[in-house]
């Protein structure tokens, strides 16, 4: 009879943390302070690091900003995007990290906020492109989803 019972509760035990587990959250995170995440399926981040993404679909509201050294005078120039979106759709419980490629320059950022991409890293390892959209191309894409 004992044995029944030790067995019943080791089985209830596994069973709550398998649940726990399961419905543990994934997460991202900036790898660079030059990319910073702003929001989070329309909610400003907590000041925790990862950011929390729930199961299923979600939007990461990104904004880069960079400051370089001008080599003509004592200023510096400030390089900063407008509100840039990544669509993600969390279907594990992963963590993420994006990464942006070396930005050094001014042109660089330039170029970075015409076609703006990051790659995203799972806890895995897997290194993945993906575009950020602008405002205009995010209302499209839900246009034509619609």
């Amino acid at each position: 009879m004992e044995i029944a019972k030790l067995f019943t509760r080791t089985i209830l035990i596994s069973s709550l943390l398998f649940m726990m587990n399961a419905s543990a959250q994934a997460g991202v995170q900036s790898a660079s302070e030059k990319l910073i995440i702003t929001a989070v399926n329309g909610q400003s981040p907590e000041l925790n690091n990862p950011v929390s993404l729930r199961q299923g679909k979600n939007l990461v509201e990104l904004k880069y900003d960079g400051i370089f050294p001008s080599y003509t005078d004592d200023t510096e120039a400030r390089i900063t995007s407008g509100r840039l979106y990544l669509p993600l759709d969390i279907v594990d419980n992963r963590n993420y990290q994006i990464q942006l490629d070396q930005i050094n320059t001014e042109e660089d950022a330039n170029q970075f906020i015409l076609a703006p991409y990051i790659y995203l890293i799972n806890d895995r390892g897997e290194r993945i492109k993906r575009d950020l959209l602008n405002q205009n191309k995010l209302i499209t894409q839900l246009f034509l989803a619609m």
